[in-house]
């Protein structure tokens, strides 16, 4: 038996996975991902200020680097790695579910099946 949350749980990364690879096609993901590494060049810059001076927060700029780095990963490698597990994992269970119905279908057979004995066996 496919255990049905789970199976739904794998179908919704996979969906996911999927409308944010049209995303990184399209011509906004384009648009976005310039503006942001253009962001991260500022803080950048900014970071390089504040490490001359103290009464700027060095940490602050750079944790901003930081998050727009994970933002940019996080849509194009993240969501296709958790799409492509998703789909390992949802096609492993489809395998089993083939196999263990197999399985099942030739012990029922076997079972109804007439056994023929040899003369003189019981």
């Amino acid at each position: 038996m496919i255990p049905h949350g789970k199976l739904q749980a794998l179908e919704q990364v996979i969906e996911e996975g999927m409308q944010v690879e049209q995303l990184r096609r399209s011509q906004a993901w384009q648009i976005l991902r310039r503006t942001l590494e253009a962001q991260k060049a500022v803080w950048l810059s900014e970071a390089f200020d504040a490490a001359k001076e103290t009464s700027k927060n060095l940490p602050a700029f750079l944790g901003r680097i930081e998050a727009l780095d994970w933002l940019l990963r996080c849509v194009e490698e993240d969501f296709e790695i958790a799409r492509q597990r998703a789909s390992e994992e949802r096609e492993s269970i489809f395998r089993q579910e083939r196999e263990q119905n197999e399985l099942d279908n030739a012990v029922a057979e076997a079972h109804n099946t007439a056994m023929l004995h040899k003369p003189g066996t019981l």
